[in-house]
């Protein structure tokens, strides 16, 4: 009986190990992603923070573009006009494990036009090089929200 007992203790021991283990790791596995894509906008709003071209080039992901040339020169010129950029995040979506939104308001300070505060949203998305931005044809990132 007392082994019965011990073996009905130690495999509900075990099932309980199993399923904290199972959904645990789901949880995780989602901060991880969400925590990744947000390092990587950081990294990117830190580079045009310092101009760095070839760092901005490595975080954004711009295969949509057809002219990938003169989208790159566009964005250079673009770059040099921002003077300041600040990036505080509202919140963060996961779509998919490829795939994670991230709502801000934006401040940038541009030599050409002043300062301008506006809601945005960043697509960060997963690809074989890692986590990037992705900036889609026909605007300045993405569409407003």
């Amino acid at each position: 009986m007392k082994k019965l007992k011990l073996i009905g203790i130690i495999s509900a021991v075990i099932l309980l190990a199993v399923l904290l283990t199972a959904f645990k790791f789901p949880l995780a596995k989602s901060s991880s992603i969400k925590e990744e894509a947000q390092i990587t906008l950081q990294k990117y709003v830190e580079a045009i923070n310092k101009k760095d071209m070839d760092t901005i080039n490595q975080l954004l992901d711009d295969r949509d573009y057809t002219d990938k040339k003169l989208q790159k020169e566009f964005y250079e010129r673009e770059i040099q006009t921002i003077e300041s950029l600040d990036v505080s995040i509202r919140g963060i979506h996961q779509e998919s494990d490829e795939k994670v939104k991230i709502k801000t308001t934006v401040k940038l300070v541009e030599n050409t036009s002043g300062e301008t505060v506006k809601d945005h949203t960043f697509t960060m998305i997963q690809t074989a090089e890692g986590w990037k931005v992705l900036r889609l044809p026909g605007s300045q990132d993405e569409k407003q929200t």
